[in-house]
């Protein structure tokens, strides 16, 4: 988590400030958190006594790919200087794309392990739903040049569905595997703290306030529908609820309110048939990854249904 709000911070400062050099503030937080990171898995590693679980050995592969891209990423500035803001290759040159998959790739491994260890403990089911706010975070960014709010928009206005979609699935998946009541807030709010620091370079406070608003009020609507739904019959409706609901507001107000910010010292402006194409579409892939969440939800009630009643009644008892 260090880490990766050390990434958006670190994207500020090169904007912001500039790189004067490879120890700048943000660098130093960034490996921080790496050292954390790897001196809690040497705990482990103790701890079991060398039989460390899959998905501790998956993170440990993604946090060496992490390594391995920063090392890389210092001499590819040497040989070809520091790519400028607002560029293409300043989020997809191969080093830092190699670095965002790697913190991707050691995310999911820690959401596994924390997925079979929070069963029953209210503490870890927090830190799972944090854990799933990395993982969003780190795809929000490597995503970004598709966004149409952006200067690059590779794929136009049907960028937004597409990053709309695979957002809030993750964010609803994360809902589903922790069963927090407050998931979607806890992973949305870790994302949007990052947004937050990366939209104060370009909007005012006022504009800054608003949009912060708009990311954050759906899924705190959506927590409370899904709190109200989360039973069998209901918790696929719950999700396909929770999903139109924040694609409509946050495709009725985030796209509008961006429109025309200054990024990378121009202005791109949307008509409004572009912004009505986005509302709609943005809602259709909010619904479709509710409802995929919702249905993967109601399968995992399913079956955990059926081990306990395998649990409780006896074999060859007649039901």
């Amino acid at each position: 988590m260090v880490m990766v709000l050390s990434v958006y911070w670190d994207a500020w400062w090169h904007e912001a400030v500039g790189r004067e050099s490879f120890w700048i503030p943000p660098h130093l937080g960034i490996y921080a958190g790496l050292f954390i990171s790897l001196g809690g898995f040497l705990l482990l590693f103790r701890l079991y006594r060398m039989k460390v679980p899959r998905a501790l050995w998956v993170y440990a592969t993604g946090i060496t790919g992490v390594v391995v891209s920063g090392y890389a990423d210092e001499l590819w500035h040497q040989q070809f200087g520091v790519e400028k803001i607002g560029t293409l290759e300043s989020i997809w040159s191969p080093t830092h794309v190699g670095a965002l998959v790697s913190g991707a790739v050691a995310a999911v491994g820690i959401i596994s392990h924390l997925s079979l260890l929070s069963k029953g403990d209210g503490r870890l089911r927090w830190l799972l739903a944090g854990e799933f706010g990395v993982l969003v975070s780190l795809v929000t960014v490597l995503l970004l040049p598709l966004g149409p709010e952006t200067p690059f928009r590779l794929l136009g206005v049907w960028g937004a569905p597409l990053v709309a979609f695979a957002i809030l699935a993750m964010r609803f998946f994360g809902s589903a595997v922790s069963e927090n009541p407050w998931a979607l807030s806890v992973i949305t709010g870790f994302n949007w703290t990052g947004n937050s620091v990366l939209l104060s370079n370009h909007a005012p406070p006022l504009l800054l306030v608003g949009l912060v608003a708009v990311g954050l009020v759906p899924p705190f609507l959506g927590d409370l529908i899904i709190q109200r739904g989360r039973r069998l019959k209901t918790v696929r409706n719950a999700y396909v609820f929770a999903g139109l609901e924040w694609g409509m507001i946050f495709g009725a107000f985030f796209y509008p309110l961006s429109n025309g910010l200054s990024f990378a010292g121009g202005s791109y402006v949307l008509d409004a048939t572009s912004l009505a194409i986005i509302g709609v579409t943005s809602a259709v892939a909010s619904v479709l990854a509710g409802f995929l969440a919702g249905s993967k939800s109601q399968q995992w009630m399913l079956a955990r249904m059926l081990v306990v009643a395998r649990v409780e009644v006896p074999a060859g008892a007649r039901v």
